[in-house]
Protein backbone atom coordinates (compact mmCIF):
# COMPACT_ATOMS: atom_id res chain seq x y z
CA UNK A 1 0.00 0.00 0.00
CA UNK A 2 1.18 3.54 -0.86
CA UNK A 3 1.49 5.43 2.47
CA UNK A 4 1.15 8.91 0.95
CA UNK A 5 -2.02 10.80 1.76
CA UNK A 6 -4.25 10.82 -1.33
CA UNK A 7 -5.78 13.94 -2.80
CA UNK A 8 -9.60 14.13 -2.78
CA UNK A 9 -11.39 15.80 -5.67
CA UNK A 10 -14.88 15.83 -7.11
CA UNK A 11 -15.36 14.20 -10.49
CA UNK A 12 -18.26 14.42 -12.93
CA UNK A 13 -19.96 11.06 -13.37
CA UNK A 14 -18.92 10.76 -17.02
CA UNK A 15 -15.29 10.31 -15.87
CA UNK A 16 -16.17 7.36 -13.65
CA UNK A 17 -15.09 4.65 -16.10
CA UNK A 18 -11.52 4.72 -14.80
CA UNK A 19 -12.83 3.82 -11.33
CA UNK A 20 -13.99 0.35 -12.43
CA UNK A 21 -10.66 -1.15 -11.31
CA UNK A 22 -11.06 0.35 -7.81
CA UNK A 23 -14.61 -1.03 -7.68
CA UNK A 24 -13.41 -4.49 -8.68
CA UNK A 25 -10.66 -4.54 -6.04
CA UNK A 26 -12.99 -3.33 -3.30
CA UNK A 27 -15.82 -5.78 -4.05
CA UNK A 28 -13.76 -8.82 -5.07
CA UNK A 29 -14.99 -10.89 -2.11
CA UNK A 30 -18.68 -10.04 -2.58
CA UNK A 31 -20.18 -13.07 -4.38
CA UNK A 32 -22.88 -11.23 -6.35
CA UNK A 33 -21.10 -8.02 -7.33
CA UNK A 34 -19.66 -8.09 -10.82
CA UNK A 35 -16.68 -6.43 -12.42
CA UNK A 36 -17.74 -4.59 -15.56
CA UNK A 37 -15.98 -2.76 -18.38
CA UNK A 38 -15.32 0.96 -17.79
CA UNK A 39 -18.11 2.09 -20.14
CA UNK A 40 -20.73 -0.01 -18.34
CA UNK A 41 -19.39 1.10 -14.98
CA UNK A 42 -19.66 4.80 -15.85
CA UNK A 43 -23.19 4.45 -17.20
CA UNK A 44 -24.24 2.35 -14.21
CA UNK A 45 -23.46 5.18 -11.79
CA UNK A 46 -25.88 7.62 -13.43
CA UNK A 47 -29.31 7.51 -11.76
CA UNK A 48 -32.06 6.42 -14.13
CA UNK A 49 -35.04 8.31 -12.77
CA UNK A 50 -37.43 6.24 -14.90
CA UNK A 51 -36.18 2.93 -13.48
CA UNK A 52 -38.89 1.52 -11.23
CA UNK A 53 -36.37 -0.84 -9.59
CA UNK A 54 -34.05 1.95 -8.44
CA UNK A 55 -34.46 4.68 -5.83
CA UNK A 56 -31.29 6.52 -6.81
CA UNK A 57 -31.75 10.30 -7.04
CA UNK A 58 -29.90 13.30 -8.48
CA UNK A 59 -30.21 15.31 -5.27
CA UNK A 60 -26.83 16.47 -3.89
CA UNK A 61 -25.09 13.86 -6.02
CA UNK A 62 -21.30 13.98 -5.96
CA UNK A 63 -18.49 11.61 -6.85
CA UNK A 64 -15.47 12.02 -4.57
CA UNK A 65 -12.27 10.39 -5.82
CA UNK A 66 -9.07 9.73 -3.86
CA UNK A 67 -5.94 9.74 -6.05
CA UNK A 68 -2.21 9.29 -5.59
CA UNK A 69 -0.09 10.68 -8.44
CA UNK A 70 -3.30 11.07 -10.48
CA UNK A 71 -4.08 7.34 -10.04
CA UNK A 72 -7.48 6.66 -8.43
CA UNK A 73 -7.22 4.58 -5.25
CA UNK A 74 -10.76 4.95 -3.91
CA UNK A 75 -14.06 6.78 -4.33
CA UNK A 76 -17.23 7.73 -2.49
CA UNK A 77 -20.48 8.33 -4.38
CA UNK A 78 -23.00 10.36 -2.39
CA UNK A 79 -26.46 11.87 -2.83
CA UNK A 80 -29.55 12.49 -0.70
CA UNK A 81 -33.14 11.34 -0.54
CA UNK A 82 -35.72 9.38 1.45
CA UNK A 83 -34.54 6.09 2.95
CA UNK A 84 -36.39 3.65 5.19
CA UNK A 85 -34.67 3.80 8.57
CA UNK A 86 -36.12 1.64 11.33
CA UNK A 87 -39.44 1.35 9.53
CA UNK A 88 -39.90 5.03 8.69
CA UNK A 89 -39.07 7.01 5.55
CA UNK A 90 -36.37 9.50 6.52
CA UNK A 91 -34.64 12.16 4.44
CA UNK A 92 -31.01 11.09 4.59
CA UNK A 93 -27.63 11.85 3.26
CA UNK A 94 -26.79 8.75 1.24
CA UNK A 95 -23.48 7.07 0.55
CA UNK A 96 -24.39 5.07 -2.54
CA UNK A 97 -20.97 3.44 -2.61
CA UNK A 98 -17.61 3.71 -0.89
CA UNK A 99 -14.81 1.68 -2.49
CA UNK A 100 -11.17 1.22 -1.65
CA UNK A 101 -8.67 -1.62 -1.58
CA UNK A 102 -8.84 -3.92 1.48
CA UNK A 103 -5.36 -2.86 2.61
CA UNK A 104 -6.09 0.88 2.23
CA UNK A 105 -8.16 1.72 5.31
CA UNK A 106 -6.64 5.23 5.52
CA UNK A 107 -8.03 5.96 2.05
CA UNK A 108 -11.46 4.76 3.14
CA UNK A 109 -11.32 6.91 6.29
CA UNK A 110 -10.40 10.02 4.33
CA UNK A 111 -13.20 9.44 1.83
CA UNK A 112 -15.76 8.80 4.56
CA UNK A 113 -14.82 11.99 6.40
CA UNK A 114 -15.05 13.95 3.15
CA UNK A 115 -18.47 12.47 2.38
CA UNK A 116 -19.78 13.20 5.88
CA UNK A 117 -18.58 16.79 5.60
CA UNK A 118 -20.81 17.29 2.56
CA UNK A 119 -23.85 15.64 4.15
CA UNK A 120 -23.94 17.43 7.50
CA UNK A 121 -27.28 19.12 6.76
CA UNK A 122 -29.07 15.79 7.07
CA UNK A 123 -30.05 14.13 10.33
CA UNK A 124 -28.88 10.71 9.17
CA UNK A 125 -26.42 9.23 6.74
CA UNK A 126 -27.30 5.85 5.28
CA UNK A 127 -24.54 3.91 3.55
CA UNK A 128 -25.32 1.32 0.87
CA UNK A 129 -29.11 1.65 1.33
CA UNK A 130 -31.52 -0.62 -0.46
CA UNK A 131 -32.01 0.09 -4.20
CA UNK A 132 -29.67 3.10 -4.29
CA UNK A 133 -26.57 1.51 -5.78
CA UNK A 134 -25.62 0.00 -9.11
CA UNK A 135 -27.28 -2.72 -11.21
CA UNK A 136 -24.10 -4.81 -11.20
CA UNK A 137 -23.98 -4.71 -7.39
CA UNK A 138 -26.14 -7.66 -6.28
CA UNK A 139 -28.91 -7.06 -8.84
CA UNK A 140 -29.76 -3.51 -7.68
CA UNK A 141 -30.11 -4.68 -4.07
CA UNK A 142 -26.60 -3.47 -3.46
CA UNK A 143 -26.41 -3.29 0.29
CA UNK A 144 -23.12 -4.22 1.90
CA UNK A 145 -22.02 -7.86 1.92
CA UNK A 146 -20.77 -9.38 5.17
CA UNK A 147 -17.74 -10.51 3.20
CA UNK A 148 -16.53 -6.97 2.50
CA UNK A 149 -15.00 -6.78 5.94
CA UNK A 150 -12.78 -3.78 5.21
CA UNK A 151 -15.76 -1.57 4.29
CA UNK A 152 -18.03 -2.81 7.06
CA UNK A 153 -15.28 -2.30 9.62
CA UNK A 154 -14.78 1.28 8.43
CA UNK A 155 -18.43 2.12 9.02
CA UNK A 156 -18.52 0.34 12.39
CA UNK A 157 -15.41 2.19 13.55
CA UNK A 158 -17.07 5.50 12.66
CA UNK A 159 -20.30 4.97 14.59
CA UNK A 160 -22.54 3.43 11.93
CA UNK A 161 -24.97 0.65 12.81
CA UNK A 162 -26.16 -2.15 10.48
CA UNK A 163 -29.84 -2.25 9.54
CA UNK A 164 -32.18 -3.65 6.88
CA UNK A 165 -30.38 -7.00 6.70
CA UNK A 166 -30.93 -9.01 3.51
CA UNK A 167 -30.25 -12.55 2.45
CA UNK A 168 -29.15 -13.41 -1.06
CA UNK A 169 -30.41 -16.92 -1.82
CA UNK A 170 -29.58 -19.21 -4.71
CA UNK A 171 -30.39 -22.65 -6.11
CA UNK A 172 -29.92 -24.81 -9.16
CA UNK A 173 -32.97 -25.19 -11.40
CA UNK A 174 -33.79 -28.80 -12.11
CA UNK A 175 -36.82 -31.10 -11.85
CA UNK A 176 -39.27 -28.38 -10.77
CA UNK A 177 -42.89 -29.56 -11.02
CA UNK A 178 -45.55 -27.01 -9.95
CA UNK A 179 -48.54 -28.45 -8.12
CA UNK A 180 -51.93 -27.53 -9.64
CA UNK A 181 -54.02 -24.73 -8.16
CA UNK A 182 -57.58 -23.57 -8.73
CA UNK A 183 -56.63 -20.12 -10.02
CA UNK A 184 -56.07 -19.39 -13.69
CA UNK A 185 -52.35 -18.91 -14.49
CA UNK A 186 -50.87 -16.93 -17.36
CA UNK A 187 -47.23 -17.09 -18.53
CA UNK A 188 -45.57 -14.34 -20.57
CA UNK A 189 -42.01 -14.51 -21.91
CA UNK A 190 -40.50 -11.20 -22.95
CA UNK A 191 -37.40 -11.12 -25.19
CA UNK A 192 -34.66 -8.65 -24.20
CA UNK A 193 -31.09 -7.88 -25.26
CA UNK A 194 -30.05 -10.86 -23.10
CA UNK A 195 -29.73 -14.39 -24.48
CA UNK A 196 -32.84 -15.61 -22.68
CA UNK A 197 -36.21 -13.93 -22.02
CA UNK A 198 -37.68 -12.45 -18.90
CA UNK A 199 -40.57 -14.50 -17.52
CA UNK A 200 -43.79 -13.22 -15.94
CA UNK A 201 -46.20 -15.67 -14.29
CA UNK A 202 -49.52 -14.29 -13.10
CA UNK A 203 -52.47 -15.84 -11.25
CA UNK A 204 -56.05 -14.63 -11.73
CA UNK A 205 -59.35 -15.03 -9.95
CA UNK A 206 -61.93 -14.14 -12.57
CA UNK A 207 -60.64 -10.93 -14.17
CA UNK A 208 -58.61 -9.90 -11.13
CA UNK A 209 -54.91 -10.57 -10.87
CA UNK A 210 -54.16 -12.02 -7.46
CA UNK A 211 -50.47 -12.94 -7.69
CA UNK A 212 -47.32 -12.33 -9.74
CA UNK A 213 -43.85 -13.81 -10.07
CA UNK A 214 -41.27 -11.93 -12.14
CA UNK A 215 -38.02 -13.55 -13.25
CA UNK A 216 -35.39 -11.58 -15.18
CA UNK A 217 -32.22 -12.60 -16.95
CA UNK A 218 -29.21 -11.81 -14.78
CA UNK A 219 -27.66 -10.26 -17.88
CA UNK A 220 -30.11 -7.39 -17.40
CA UNK A 221 -28.03 -6.34 -14.39
CA UNK A 222 -24.49 -7.16 -15.52
CA UNK A 223 -23.83 -7.77 -19.20
CA UNK A 224 -21.57 -10.79 -18.79
CA UNK A 225 -21.53 -14.01 -20.78
CA UNK A 226 -21.23 -16.06 -17.57
CA UNK A 227 -24.68 -14.86 -16.45
CA UNK A 228 -26.53 -16.07 -19.55
CA UNK A 229 -27.78 -19.21 -17.79
CA UNK A 230 -28.65 -17.38 -14.55
CA UNK A 231 -31.99 -15.73 -13.77
CA UNK A 232 -32.97 -13.36 -10.98
CA UNK A 233 -36.29 -13.66 -9.15
CA UNK A 234 -37.22 -10.00 -8.82
CA UNK A 235 -40.68 -10.29 -7.31
CA UNK A 236 -43.09 -12.83 -5.87
CA UNK A 237 -46.32 -11.56 -4.38
CA UNK A 238 -49.89 -12.71 -3.67
CA UNK A 239 -52.79 -10.48 -2.63
CA UNK A 240 -53.46 -10.63 1.10
CA UNK A 241 -56.87 -12.32 0.87
CA UNK A 242 -55.52 -15.11 -1.34
CA UNK A 243 -52.50 -16.13 0.72
CA UNK A 244 -52.02 -19.52 2.39
CA UNK A 245 -53.64 -21.28 -0.56
CA UNK A 246 -50.45 -22.47 -2.27
CA UNK A 247 -50.61 -19.76 -4.93
CA UNK A 248 -47.22 -18.24 -4.13
CA UNK A 249 -45.51 -21.63 -4.14
CA UNK A 250 -47.18 -22.51 -7.45
CA UNK A 251 -46.16 -19.20 -9.09
CA UNK A 252 -42.59 -19.68 -7.91
CA UNK A 253 -42.33 -23.27 -9.11
CA UNK A 254 -44.09 -22.47 -12.37
CA UNK A 255 -41.66 -19.62 -13.03
CA UNK A 256 -38.68 -21.89 -12.31
CA UNK A 257 -40.15 -24.62 -14.52
CA UNK A 258 -40.55 -22.14 -17.38
CA UNK A 259 -37.03 -20.82 -16.74
CA UNK A 260 -35.61 -24.33 -16.97
CA UNK A 261 -37.44 -24.79 -20.26
CA UNK A 262 -35.69 -21.66 -21.57
CA UNK A 263 -32.27 -22.99 -20.60
CA UNK A 264 -31.72 -21.22 -17.29
CA UNK A 265 -29.69 -23.36 -14.90
CA UNK A 266 -29.67 -21.35 -11.67
CA UNK A 267 -31.70 -18.68 -9.94
CA UNK A 268 -30.85 -15.96 -7.42
CA UNK A 269 -33.07 -13.76 -5.26
CA UNK A 270 -32.87 -11.28 -2.40
CA UNK A 271 -35.13 -11.26 0.64
CA UNK A 272 -35.25 -9.33 3.89
CA UNK A 273 -33.84 -11.46 6.68
CA UNK A 274 -36.85 -10.70 8.92
CA UNK A 275 -39.39 -11.84 6.31
CA UNK A 276 -39.74 -15.23 7.95
CA UNK A 277 -42.60 -16.48 5.76
CA UNK A 278 -40.72 -15.74 2.54
CA UNK A 279 -37.44 -17.19 3.79
CA UNK A 280 -39.26 -20.35 4.87
CA UNK A 281 -40.89 -20.75 1.47
CA UNK A 282 -37.64 -20.27 -0.42
CA UNK A 283 -35.65 -22.66 1.74
CA UNK A 284 -38.42 -25.27 1.50
CA UNK A 285 -38.12 -25.30 -2.30
CA UNK A 286 -34.35 -25.63 -2.27
CA UNK A 287 -32.85 -22.15 -1.96
CA UNK A 288 -29.72 -21.75 0.16
CA UNK A 289 -28.10 -18.62 1.57
CA UNK A 290 -25.29 -17.30 -0.61
CA UNK A 291 -24.65 -14.01 1.16
CA UNK A 292 -25.84 -11.74 3.97
CA UNK A 293 -25.78 -7.96 3.60
CA UNK A 294 -26.88 -4.81 5.43
CA UNK A 295 -27.10 -1.06 5.04
CA UNK A 296 -25.27 1.09 7.59
CA UNK A 297 -26.87 4.13 9.22
CA UNK A 298 -25.52 6.90 11.45
CA UNK A 299 -27.34 9.74 13.20
CA UNK A 300 -25.42 12.98 12.92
Amino acid sequence: MDKRLPAIEEWPLYRAGSLSKVWSESTAKAPFSYSVVPEDFASGLIPNLEDSESLATDKDQKLLVASVDAEPVGFAHICAGPVEVRGEDTECGIIRCLAFAPDSSAVGQLLLESAEGLLTDYGYIDAFPLYHVYSFHNYKVGILSDRLVHVRQLFSDNGYSPHDAHLTLKRRIRGVIPAPIAAQVNVEKVPTHAERPNIFVRAFSGNSRIGTCRVFSCQAYANRDGLASCCYLRWLGVDQEHRRQGIGRHLLNRALSEAQEEGYERVILNCRENNIAAVSLYTEVGFRIGDVSSAYVKRL
